[in-house]
């Protein structure tokens, strides 16, 4: 029936919420070509039911129209400019190029009366929201189509065949696109008047704007048929025989109740321009997405960079989904410190409204960060073997290799040497490292980065014992001339010089008359020896002396006696006038040993028993035997290196990789550089034993003489 007012007032409010920033709900808009009107169609109806106001063109094509959404929104309003936009800056409007066809007995231009798809209404222009029918409508179907109402579907997605139509259209087969259903009422005209003349064949444009704010919608917001999937709803069907066009403008409603706004031109506020909104579309080319990019890998802690860039129509919106729960609407998102967690496929979306959408994905590495600290004290220079660098002053140097750290924290102490010469008698004590030595020799101290060296001297210390019978005696030792008898000591250095001096009055013998001449004297009395006393009577007799001297000597000896020098042992006697001196000596071959040791902290020798901690060259004598000790100390050292790496290492020390973690030994040596003494080995002179030689009187002198003894070489 066909409407007498063509103006409605219907006064509804509906309550719209903010768009929410980056909206995602609309997916496109769907216009189906839902049938082409065949000859026979146009003469069925216009013929045949014959109760149609306008004639139905065979080639007119019917269209229906579904808002595509995002799974479980809901459509809320299909409509042109809100009441505060002004001046209809996007005024809704379906067009034509030529009218509408409306079959005005048997329908209305929104399905609020019964509707009757088996007559005209099949291909009736309305606007809609889901609805196809309504309860109560009759139908020469029978019970096929009475009472029921109907929901709006693509005939593809139709799965009950052919429900409204009967069959009564002989160009119309297959599915009729309806469904059985029911929706909430449509309600119009929010804030104004809409004019429904085009939709009744007068008229080649409808349209819902200015700044009223004019619109159509349900209450409360409706889904599709199929919520969870496709998502569309129905809201209109226009048939025409000219170029069908339109611009839309609609809110949808998110499942936790927020309002998207989707306009076709011109937005303000939170609303966004969407280029399903007009159709035909201008080329609206879908978004072209470049390979997206990231600053990795990374080491975590620092900032993920993504990056993505699209070409295409419109305004193009990007999503990015990732690791960790990661999404963000933003073109080229952060993450400000990184963990591994981040590490993962990161995949970014871009869309424009223009199916089809662009996807594409970027693998992203987040390496965890190690920190290794090591701490070392050296002399005068360090090389550090992380970065094979030489560093001579002290501080904290850092090595960045990858996300592993290495710190080194360095002290650095100049060396300093010193060298104390010392000469002592028997032993010496040294300060440094309270070490008594008894042997010559260069010893070193080292105590962190300071050498102390001590040049040592030890002479043998000498005693020398004469024992003398004379008038007087000037002694050559010390250049002393003694007259009385006693025990002179001469210290020089470590060499003492003992006298055991007899001082012996002089004599001078009577004169006797030379009756017979001395010669005669001498001849007539042949079998007897004198001997004359020096010190006294010519003719007194010199007591014979014996003296015997027990030596043990290396390889020789010389006997001071009579400057021989023997090789073998045995008794030898040296007389002269009546002394005479016996030797008893024995000779020993000398033999000589070195042991050269190198060892750490401490060394016990068995030759002596001796524990030595510092390095030298030590000397043990057992009669002719001389054991020498080469000895060098090393310090030991401990270090301790902790290390992480990835799938394996090379440890710098030995040059062994290990792919394992564990704890790795290795030694060389102490790690102290040896140190080498020279020693000088003194030999002792033996005492020598001045030989006294005595003057023999001419038995033809008469003269008194007075002995001046002159040192020998040993004395001197």
């Amino acid at each position: 029936m066909r409407t007498n007012i063509n103006k409605f007032i219907l006064g509804c409010t509906l309550a719209l919420g903010g768009l929410t920033a980056g909206a995602q709900g609309l997916e496109g808009i769907v216009v189906e070509e839902f049938h082409t009107v065949t000859q026979a169609d146009a003469d069925y109806i216009n013929n045949d039911l014959g109760n149609s106001s306008f004639s139905l063109a065979p080639g007119s094509k019917v269209y229906r129209v579904y808002v595509d959404m995002a799974p479980n929104y809901r459509l809320l309003t299909v409509g042109g400019s809100v009441p505060d936009d002004g001046n209809g800056v996007h005024a809704l409007d379906f067009s034509t190029t030529t009218t509408f066809w409306n079959d005005d007995n048997f329908g209305s231009e929104f399905p609020a009366q019964t509707r009757r798809a088996s007559t005209g209404t099949l291909f009736d222009t309305y606007i809609t929201i889901g609805s196809t029918g309504i309860v109560g409508g009759t139908s020469p179907c029978g019970a096929l189509g009475s009472g029921l109402a109907q929901v709006g579907l693509l005939r593809a997605a139709d799965t009950n065949g052919d429900l409204t139509s009967c069959g009564v259209f002989p160009g119309f087969t297959g599915n009729d696109g309806s469904i059985p259903g029911t929706v909430p009422a449509l309600t119009t005209n929010l804030s104004g008047i809409i004019d429904f003349t085009a939709l009744t064949g007068s008229a080649s444009s409808f349209v819902i704007g200015g700044n009223t704010g004019d619109s159509y919608a349900t209450l409360p917001a409706n889904t599709g048929v199929d919520p969870t999937t496709t998502n569309r709803v129905l809201i209109g069907q226009f048939t025409t025989d000219g170029v069908f066009s339109f611009h839309i403008n609609v809110v949808i409603q998110s499942p936790i109740g927020e309002n998207e706004f989707y306009v076709w031109a011109n937005p303000i506020q939170t609303e966004v321009v969407s280029p399903f909104l007009t159709y035909p579309s201008a080329a609206c080319n879908p978004p072209v997405l470049g390979t997206p990019t990231s600053n990795g890998p990374i080491c975590a802690g620092a900032a993920l960079n993504l990056s993505a860039s699209a070409t295409g129509d419109a305004t193009i919106n990007y999503s990015w989904a990732g690791p960790n729960s990661f999404s963000s609407t933003q073109q080229n998102p952060s993450i400000a410190a990184a963990t591994i967690a981040a590490t993962g496929t990161y995949t970014v979306t871009a869309s424009n409204g223009c199916a089809p959408d662009a996807s594409a994905t970027v693998n992203v590495v987040v390496n965890p960060t190690t920190n290794n600290t090591t701490t070392v004290s050296e002399c005068d220079s360090y090389t550090w073997a992380v970065n094979g660098t030489t560093y001579t002053q002290s501080g904290t140097y850092t090595s960045v290799s990858g996300c592993a750290t290495q710190t080194l924290v360095l002290t650095i102490t100049p060396s300093t040497n010193n060298t104390t010469t010392v000469s002592e008698c028997d032993s010496y004590t040294w300060a440094e490292n309270g070490t008594t030595y008894t042997q010559s020799g260069t010893y070193t101290n080292v105590v962190g980065c300071a050498t102390e060296t001590l040049v040592l001297t030890i002479p043998e210390h000498e005693q020398h014992h004469h024992g003398e019978r004379v008038r007087q005696l000037h002694l050559g030792v010390n250049g002393t001339t003694y007259t009385q008898s006693g025990t002179y000591t001469n210290v020089v250095g470590c060499a003492t010089e003992t006298l055991v001096l007899t001082i012996r009055a002089v004599t001078t013998p009577p004169r006797r008359a030379p009756a017979i001449a001395p010669e005669r004297e001498w001849t007539t009395t042949p079998r007897r020896h004198h001997t004359a006393d020096p010190h006294g009577d010519p003719g007194a007799l010199t007591p014979s002396t014996n003296n015997t001297t027990t030596e043990s000597a290396c390889d020789s000896y010389t006997w001071s006696e009579n400057g021989t020098t023997y090789t073998q042992s045995g008794t030898y006697t040296n007389v002269v006038g009546c002394a005479t001196e016996t030797l008893v000596l024995t000779i020993t071959p000398s033999t000589n040993n070195t042991t050269t040791v190198s060892e750490c902290d401490s060394y016990t020798w068995s030759v002596n028993g001796t524990t030595y901690t510092q390095s030298g060259t030590y000397t043990n004598v057992v009669g002719c035997a001389t054991e020498t000790l080469v000895l060098t100390i090393l310090q030991s050292g401990n270090n301790t290196t902790t290390e992480s790496a990835c799938d394996s290492y090379t440890w710098s020390v030995n040059g062994t990789t290990y792919t394992t973690s564990g704890t790795y030994t290795s030694v060389t040596g102490c790690s102290t550089d040896p140190l080498r003494h020279a020693s000088t080995q003194h030999h002792h002179g033996e005492r020598e034993h001045t030989q006294r030689e005595r003057d023999h009187l001419h038995p033809t002198h008469h003269t008194n003489l007075v002995a001046h003894e002159t040192p020998t070489s040993a004395e001197r």
